[in-house]
């Protein structure tokens, strides 16, 4: 065969072929930079979109579109001409998957140890998370009902009716409590999500709770009421707050239905078995961001003490201006006194209510 005779593609096939490499990667990184915002406002105002079907299809147009880049790009590298142009797009197209990618790998990796730094990476791997949470809980949980405050996501429920209009009270008291309304209604599902390995938890407007619809709801329930507190405070927050665990998780136990004696006494007994633990410790940097350990029985107690000794706005003004390298200023302007006297009070009011209660139950 004579080297005239070898087929070679058309100048409009290579035309053609360039075309795909450029508007691919355009796409990829349009899609990316839309998905970086709309996680990224959700996370700003603390609010899941209703649906989850604007993340998902903009995460399947990235990667569709980074796919035809890459099938495109190499096409024109092994064809040519302009191949460093081919596998410069080839890049670009990979940037956004990348990126992505390596924001859910931190936070995974970081969650194993209940670690939850208050970052960029962490944040936009919650909402992806959570959106993601949002989804399979629409597979999984097929029937629906919704109040005021409520969707509830459900499979079979002996009183699912009476469990949401529960429920919606709880969000109401909260509400008064917190002095304003829910910015959105709070997505609760009522079981675990086995296709993500997660269950009890609470983020961004999503709460995962119980399967089951309690006898009563006065007396039992202490696991949706938990989740759902960190659900109603998360509406709360001011753009850029970032409360210490003690306070997140405290908030959340103190609201769970466990009286305000109880909370004390697992504090003091928590005292008596690790005397280390105090408020400066769980302030700090080993503890300020981990949702393990102390941080419940200690933060329960803790924030019970602070609402009903200095009132509802104190504790929503340390909630939200606390910080890692500033929280014993913030102390000293919220309450008037440092860190010291501050946890001293709270143990000595400790041992009063426990005492009273005690009392109480003698007479």
């Amino acid at each position: 065969m004579m080297p005239s005779d070898v087929i070679k593609p058309s100048p409009k096939v290579l035309t053609d072929s360039a075309r795909w490499p450029r508007w691919g990667s355009f796409v990829t990184l349009v899609s990316g930079a839309l998905t970086f915002a709309l996680v990224w406002c959700q996370h700003h105002w603390q609010v899941l979109h209703p649906h989850y079907l604007p993340f998902v299809i903009l995460i399947t147009l990235m990667t569709v579109a980074a796919a035809v880049t890459l099938g495109s790009g190499l096409w024109r590298v092994i064809l040519g001409p302009h191949r460093l142009l081919a596998l410069a797009l080839m890049v670009l197209a990979l940037i956004p998957l990348l990126f992505f990618g390596l924001v859910g790998l931190y936070a995974m990796a970081h969650w194993r140890d209940r670690w939850v730094p208050n970052n960029l990476a962490m944040n936009l791997a919650k909402v992806m998370g959570v959106t993601l949470m949002r989804l399979e809980a629409a597979v999984d949980y097929p029937n629906q009902l919704e109040t005021e405050r409520l969707v509830m996501f459900y499979d079979r429920l002996e009183h699912p009716r009476e469990d949401i209009e529960a429920m919606d009270r709880h969000l109401a008291a909260m509400e008064t409590m917190l002095g304003g309304t829910l910015r959105g209604k709070v997505f609760w599902v009522r079981g675990s999500l086995p296709k993500l390995e997660l269950g009890g938890l609470s983020t961004h407007g999503l709460a995962l709770g119980s399967d089951r619809s309690p006898a009563d709801w006065q007396m039992h329930g202490g696991l949706d009421r938990h989740e759902l507190a960190h659900a109603a405070i998360d509406q709360f927050r001011s753009p850029g707050a970032d409360p210490p665990y003690v306070l997140h998780e405290g908030w959340a136990q103190a609201r769970c239905g466990e009286t305000p004696a109880a909370l004390f006494r697992e504090a003091l007994t928590l005292r008596s078995s690790n005397s280390e633990v105090n408020l400066r410790e769980l302030l700090g940097p080993s503890w300020y961001h981990r949702d393990r350990g102390p941080v419940y029985d200690y933060g329960g107690a803790f924030v019970e003490f602070l609402i009903r000794k200095h009132g509802m706005r104190k504790f929503l003004r340390l909630y939200n201006e606390c910080r890692p390298e500033s929280f014993e200023a913030v102390i000293r302007d919220v309450f008037g006194m440092d860190i010291d006297a501050l946890e001293a009070e709270f143990w000595k009011d400790a041992m009063q209510q426990v005492k009273a209660t005690d009392q109480g139950k003698r007479d």
